[in-house]
């Protein structure tokens, strides 16, 4: 937070009073809890001057440490399991499920992302689930390597590069086309292909799609 707000949090928490953006001559009063998050180490900002202390211990009431990711496993497959859930409620699409060779590979990542990442690698995983709505490890690496990381996967999930590489074309294609409404002229400018090649991979991977 710059420090030239800090002031005017500081007087909403103690006088309980706000103005909103152009009414400076009114104020309105207003009855509010206050939750606040840092990543940031707050006794340190106070004592560099980036942090007003009268702030910090108004909002230091009570304070709870959350410990990262990685140093609560048991919560990785839990949590990965509420955002699929909630992400087929909201987009009314059938439940993903998480394999057990993916299942292994949250489990053994170090989520320096937090639940941030965790998050973003459920939702890839979906992009890419395979037709049984399985979410599997060979899906999620691809995910984790494009963040810079490496993955080892277990052994019966590898596969050629070539078959690989199809694999993760036709479910990008799928996804496309069905964002899309499988208009082809619209996919195929989304994947930076012509409407030939797109036709042709269509028939490729055996795709069903309207005419267009």
């Amino acid at each position: 937070m710059p420090i030239e707000i800090q002031p005017k949090i500081l007087r909403a928490l103690q006088e309980r009073e706000i103005s909103r953006v152009g009414e400076e001559e009114r104020t309105r009063k207003v009855n509010v809890r206050i939750l606040a998050a840092t990543h940031t180490d707050l006794s340190r900002a106070v004592d560099e001057g980036r942090f007003r202390e009268d702030l910090f211990f108004r909002l230091n009431a009570a304070q709870i440490s959350l410990i990262p990711l990685r140093e609560r496993r048991e919560d990785i497959v839990p949590l990965a399991e509420h955002f699929l859930k909630m992400y087929a409620e909201e987009k009314r699409q059938p439940l993903a499920l998480l394999g057990r060779d993916a299942r292994e590979l949250f489990m053994n990542h170090d989520w320096k992302g937090n639940v941030r990442e965790l998050k973003s690698a459920v939702e890839w995983g979906i992009v890419f689930q395979d037709d049984h709505h399985v979410i599997h490890a060979s899906a999620l690496a691809q995910f984790f390597e494009r963040s810079g990381g490496t993955v080892e996967l277990p052994p019966e999930r590898m596969g050629t590069l070539k078959s690989m590489m199809g694999t993760y074309e036709e479910k990008l294609i799928r996804r496309v086309l069905q964002e899309n409404n499988n208009t082809i002229t619209v996919s195929a400018r989304a994947l930076g292909i012509s409407r030939q090649q797109l036709h042709s991979k269509i028939r490729k991977y055996e795709i069903k799609v309207s005419k267009d």
